[in-house]
């Protein structure tokens, strides 16, 4: 609305039928306010929003403008009640002379009071963050135990603070937004301190579990594979060599682990169909939320029911049919699949089916079982698979070389190389880490669990790493959802995140199936 010099500015307040009139704090152009004594604003009742006056010094008139109505409103919880602090403040300026329009804003900020965020981090982080660190510290052992880096404590590390930080955040805001919808009949936003704390927590745990996924890429994609033909170790005709023609079993084995080295126990697809349908249904509710952090931690809780039922449904289907076509597939062409995980610990599916006696002692849990494998057997390993040494016998393979030893271990065929069978511990079973110490010297341990239809092949794929993969997707959505603010935009930033991943995984994996076992399964 136009306003022209002489117009006045009265602000007041509306309670019942009568106005009163609100106190306004002044401030000279220069910034000063203005003096008590000299200008009382107590007693005003009406600003002026421009006002002409006539210099004694220069004897010029010069014009003074309302350049800003600032109005803060405080936020005071008590036991029972609700109270707002007031506070007007007009801010004065001088208008240029070389314009004749000038402009007056009305600027309205709210400080809210804490809603309890940092309370809930301070106590959530402190029990998450003990109990996590703790589980990444024996993860870390038990890595160092299997022959791994040392390095490998920095991601573990990374991964568990990044959960910690997670669901810390999460939880401390859904407790603060129960408690905002049950005080007052009102959901008030938590205060500007905390929103820039929700913020800078899921930020950072993104990019923590970013570490943590790039790692457990890395490291998968560097397993030493080994396809055991048990037809070459012991072939039925005598001195009969590897042929060409023997290579079909190892195709058909190759193509079913490319093809499931990225397979996931619960598809993102699912989960995000189910989670936009769940937000649609709730629409209205998160419309009405103040906040974008409250937004944020109802899109979660949406988010991971969705998770739930495909985490169900998935669970009940693998009961139904177990995963087990790589093990049926070793069964049926005659291959042993072994996979090392660490420098000492590997992966084996017994895949011997020449009617041997042999045959039924590797049956039941044993036919794919974990192996610690003893440093001797290690060290054998290495010096047979180093590139200068050549093959012991003429027109051997170095891979037909290393499956025969390897075949011979299994065998007790070498001296000094023996393994026993050992039950890992429920608590093992639980937390996928080697806590019980297994027989020490040349003596390598098969690790297996009673009546375990997870066949222990998948520790080494996607399907073993659910919960760090569940838990980026989580993050990738709830990061764009609180950035962003589009539930369609948080949704198809997380597809594009899986399927990219899905694909440079498998093209990696392909490539390291090729160098170890010579075998092109890339199209």
């Amino acid at each position: 609305m136009p306003l022209s010099a002489g117009d006045t500015l009265s602000p007041f307040l509306q309670m019942g039928g009568s106005f009163n009139p609100l106190p306004v704090a002044l401030r000279k152009p220069n910034g000063s306010p203005v003096k008590r004594a000299t200008w009382p604003t107590d007693k005003f009742r009406r600003y002026f929003v421009t006002h002409n006056y006539l210099s004694t010094t220069t004897n010029t008139t010069s014009t003074i403008y309302l350049r800003t109505l600032l109005i803060h409103l405080r936020m005071q919880r008590s036991k029972s009640s609700l109270r707002v602090h007031l506070t007007i403040q007009a801010q004065y300026a001088a208008k240029p002379t070389y314009t004749r329009a000038v402009t007056t804003s009305l600027q309205v900020e709210h400080e809210m009071p804490s809603a309890g965020v940092l309370r809930g981090l301070e106590i959530w982080g402190g029990v998450l963050g003990a109990l996590l660190s703790c589980y990444a510290l024996l993860q870390w052992r038990g890595v160092l135990r299997r022959g791994g880096p040392q390095a490998a404590l920095l991601p573990l590390l990374a991964g568990s603070t990044a959960d910690a930080m997670y669901f810390a955040v999460w939880l401390s805001t859904l407790h603060a937004l129960a408690v905002e919808a049950g005080s007052f009949g009102l959901t008030l936003p938590p205060s500007a301190a905390e929103e820039r704390i929700i913020r800078a927590f899921v930020y950072s745990a993104i990019a923590l579990k970013g570490i943590k996924v790039i790692w457990v890429n890395w490291r998968q994609c560097r397993c030493d594979i080994f396809f055991l033909d048990w037809s070459e170790y012991n072939p039925p005709i005598k001195d009969e060599q590897f042929s060409e023609d023997n290579m079909w079993k190892t195709r058909i084995l190759a193509r079913e682990w490319s093809a499931m080295q990225a397979r996931r126990r619960v598809s993102p697809g699912i989960t995000i169909t189910l989670a936009l349908i769940n937000l649609h249904l709730f629409s209205p509710w998160l419309e009405s939320l103040p906040s974008p952090g409250y937004v944020w931690s109802a899109g979660c809780i949406c988010w991971w029911a969705s998770y739930s039922a495909a985490l169900l449904a998935s669970w009940v289907r693998d009961r139904l049919v177990p995963a087990e076509a790589v093990s049926r597939i070793c069964e049926g062409v005659g291959l042993s699949l072994l996979v090392f995980e660490e420098e000492y610990y590997a992966h084996y599916v017994h895949g011997r089916n020449n009617g041997s006696p042999d045959v039924k002692s590797m049956s039941g849990p044993l036919q794919a079982c974990r192996v610690a494998c003893a440093p001797q057997l290690r060290v054998v390993y290495k010096q047979l698979s180093t590139p200068g040494l050549g093959a012991l016998t003429e027109g051997d393979t170095r891979q037909a070389l290393l499956s025969r030893f390897l075949a011979a271990f299994f065998e007790r065929a070498l001296d000094g190389l023996s393994w026993v069978a050992s039950e890992r511990t429920v608590l093992e079973r639980l937390l996928d880490v080697e806590i019980a110490v297994r027989e020490a010297g040349n003596t390598s341990a098969l690790l297996y669990g009673p009546d375990d239809s997870t066949p222990s092949y998948l520790a080494v794929t996607w399907w073993g790493q659910e919960w760090t993969l569940a838990t980026l997707d989580a993050m990738v959505f709830g990061c764009v959802l609180l950035a962003a603010g589009d539930w369609l935009l948080a949704a198809l930033t997380t597809l594009i995140v899986w399927q990219a991943m899905k694909h440079s995984r498998k093209w990696f994996g392909d490539r390291n199936l090729k160098q170890n076992i010579g075998i092109e399964t890339m199209i």
